[in-house]
C-alpha cells in the first residue's frame, strides 16, 4: 500500500481518541475545558513554552493519564509535575495531576494527585482545623 496509512490502522490512534474521551470528561467533572494538543502547542516558534496540561478547570489546570486495564503500576514523571505546576502558574490556578484507570477493579477510576499545602488547605476546609490540643480527643 502506497502513501500514508490511514490513522484507523494506527495503535496510538485508539489510545489517543480514549485519552481525548477522558479528558472531556475530567473537564466537565472540574467545570473547565479540555484543551486540544496541549503538549504540542507552542507559544511562538521562538519559545517552545506549551499550554503545560490537558484540561482547564474552574479551580485547577490538570494534566491527565490514562493507565490501560492491565497496567500494574505506573511512575510519575518529575517532568509532568514541572509542566503542570508552570501552566497553573499562568492560568493562576491549582497544579494537579489526575490518573484515570481503566476499568478498575476495587478501587476508585480516577485520581488526583494536588500539592500537599493545597490539599491540607481542602481537607481543613472540609473536615475543620487539626486542633493542636488533644485533651479533646483521647487516644
Amino acid at each position: 500500500m502506497d502513501g500514508p496509512r490511514p490513522k484507523a490502522f494506527d495503535a496510538n490512534y485508539e489510545r489517543s481518541k480514549r485519552s481525548t474521551k477522558m479528558e472531556h470528561r475530567i473537564a466537565k467533572e472540574l467545570g473547565g475545558k479540555r484543551l486540544p494538543r496541549s503538549g504540542g502547542i507552542a507559544w511562538s516558534s521562538s519559545d517552545a513554552t506549551t499550554l503545560g496540561g490537558d484540561v482547564n478547570g474552574k479551580d485547577v489546570f490538570v494534566e491527565h493519564k490514562r493507565v490501560e486495564e492491565n497496567t500494574k503500576s505506573i511512575s510519575i514523571k518529575r517532568d509532568w509535575m514541572a509542566k503542570v505546576t508552570e501552566g497553573a502558574k499562568r492560568a493562576k490556578k491549582i497544579p494537579a495531576l489526575v490518573v484515570t484507570w481503566e476499568k478498575p477493579s476495587g478501587f476508585e477510576q480516577d485520581w488526583i494527585l494536588l500539592p500537599l499545602p493545597i490539599a491540607k488547605r481542602m481537607l481543613d476546609a472540609l473536615f475543620g482545623e487539626d486542633k493542636d490540643d488533644d485533651s479533646e480527643n483521647p487516644a
